[in-house]
């Protein structure tokens, strides 16, 4: 129904931590890659709270980028409409997210004031807009870490309110009934059986940690050290980081071959810890972020932060020199 007249529309997808909200939005996403639908996706991140219009601004450089690999006359077809429709104030748009630049040009202007809140008032702001008749925003969010009193949900009712289309889809945890089934079937135990046997002894001797953090942690550090290396940095980056610039920053934070360095993340890959998206490297999961950068000890971590930042900075500019 996207492109239909009656005004946007909002689908919220709810539900705890490990659910499988991100993956149910991939597959609408996957299913809508042949139609005429032009889907972007951004994403707020535990590790850079402070950084305002991120997810906003995540998103806008995968369009930005889809634009490009179009072609020229495309991308002078979507300058010439953002421009007719912002018209003077296009400098503070690539102001606020210079990732446009690739389609709009440079431009300069004084930088403006940015609240922390400003992503969601923006992005309510693109929903209660009437002019836009073709817009979808998906969302999700993890419910039980979020409170009445806090921006979304006020933000949520207002939209309601306003009379714009909400969809809530929640997404729980899997029955116990269906782990069952599911652990039947990988070790080919017939349905029939109704009861499991287990050595509680055994299972205690193997010191299995509660947290998932530190299961990952452990899962990391198995891996060859370059590799944990590369994820580290990953890490201090965000939850993706286009395979170019991140080898160029493993090649010279360690001084390896690019050869070598290029094949370091298969590990992660193979171990179902990263996946490849098109020209980036992304954390299937943000506790796998999360576990990642947990490896990194605390009295180092500005260290190499600042590394990262001087190194990513090095790779634009030589880039252009290119």
């Amino acid at each position: 129904r996207i492109g239909k007249s009656g005004g946007s529309r909002v689908v919220l997808v709810n539900g705890h931590s490990g659910a499988g909200k991100s993956t149910l939005i991939r597959h609408a996403k996957s299913s809508l890659k042949d139609s005429n639908v032009s889907f972007i996706s951004g994403k707020f991140e535990q590790l850079q709270q402070r950084r305002p219009l991120s997810a906003i601004d995540a998103a806008l450089a995968e369009y930005s980028d889809k634009i490009v690999r179009q072609g020229q006359q495309k991308v002078l077809q979507v300058r010439k409409s953002i421009i007719e429709v912002i018209n003077t104030d296009v400098g503070v748009l690539t102001e606020c997210f210079p990732c446009l630049s690739k389609i709009i040009g440079t431009t300069t202007t004084a930088p403006p004031e940015w609240a922390d809140e400003l992503s969601l008032r923006i992005i309510s702001a693109l929903i209660r807009d009437t002019e836009n008749t073709g817009f979808l925003f998906i969302g999700s969010y993890r419910d039980n870490e979020v409170a009445p009193s806090d921006l979304l949900p006020i933000l949520i009712n207002e939209l309601e309110a306003s009379k714009v289309q909400v969809t809530n889809i929640n997404v729980s945890s899997i029955s116990k009934e269906d782990v069952n089934n599911l652990i039947a079937d990988t070790v080919g135990m017939p349905q029939h059986h109704s009861t499991w046997m287990w050595d509680s002894k055994g299972i205690d001797a193997r010191e299995i940690a509660d947290d998932a953090g530190v299961l990952l942690s452990k899962k990391i550090l198995q891996l060859p050290r370059g590799c944990q290396y590369g994820m580290k940095l990953l890490a201090c980056i965000g939850s993706k980081c286009d395979a170019t610039t991140l080898m160029f920053i493993i090649n010279k934070g360690k001084d390896l071959e690019e050869s070598i360095a290029g094949k370091m993340l298969y590990f992660a890959v193979d171990e179902g810890l990263l996946r490849k998206e098109g020209p980036n490297y992304v954390f299937v999961h943000d506790q796998i972020q999360q576990a990642a950068y947990s490896l990194v000890p605390e009295n180092e971590r500005g260290s190499l932060h600042r590394q990262v930042g001087h190194l990513m900075l090095k790779s634009l500019t030589e880039n252009q020199d290119d």
